[in-house]
């Protein structure tokens, strides 16, 4: 006959072997659940972490040149000094169609529309991708103007067309004015801004 004692052990073994067996049993459960999660992001399957795609922001190469002599132009870099003589041309290209503005401000505040400006050529947004613009497309040339001092060119590319440029380039000089280099108040998710600055004297 089995006494009272040894089935109260037999009880407390056998309790401790069903936890153990269910501890077990839910790591296991908890890994293989990690390893299907692994085995889908090295297949390629993707969870987005966002509802919604970041807006991509349009690539846009500008480039400015003056020139330097008969039919010799030289590109203007970031910080370069121009003189009241100089002469320069805008040069841009954008890798995919976009709406692209540019423009030229100087330290009192005035704003010149190089592009687009039908005054100045009769081409406009939105660009083709790919493809080379020269402003002014003629052989004139734009000046500096009568203000010397800081003069920063400003372009904006956006996917869609922008209801308010001229507001934005006005926050850029404002933000340059400040020597804030970022454009996060903005609110506008891919918009592209790049700056050149020069000196005028």
């Amino acid at each position: 006959m089995i006494s009272k004692s040894f089935a109260n052990r037999f009880l407390i073994i056998g309790w401790i072997c069903t936890w153990f067996i269910t501890a077990c049993a839910g790591e296991l459960d908890k890994k293989k659940l990690e390893s299907d999660t692994s085995l889908r992001a090295i297949s390629g399957v993707r969870y987005p972490k966002k509802e919604f795609a970041e807006a991509v922001k349009p690539q846009v190469h500008l480039k400015i040149f003056k020139m330097v002599g008969k039919n010799k132009i030289a590109e203007v870099m970031d910080g370069d000094v121009l003189t009241e003589n100089d002469r320069y041309l805008v040069v841009f290209k954008a890798e995919t169609s976009a709406y692209v503005y540019i423009f030229q401000t100087d330290r009192t505040g005035k704003m010149i529309e190089i592009f687009p400006n039908p005054n100045i050529n009769e081409i406009g947004n939105p660009v083709i991708s790919g493809r080379e613009y020269r402003i002014p497309s003629s052989n004139h040339l734009f000046g500096l103007g009568p203000n010397r001092g800081k003069k920063l060119f400003v372009l904006l590319g956006y996917e869609k067309e922008l209801r308010s440029p001229k507001k934005i380039c006005r926050k850029v000089m404002s933000c340059s004015h400040r020597g804030i280099a970022g454009t996060r108040d903005f609110n506008i998710k891919g918009l592209l801004v790049k700056k050149l600055q020069i000196m005028h004297k």
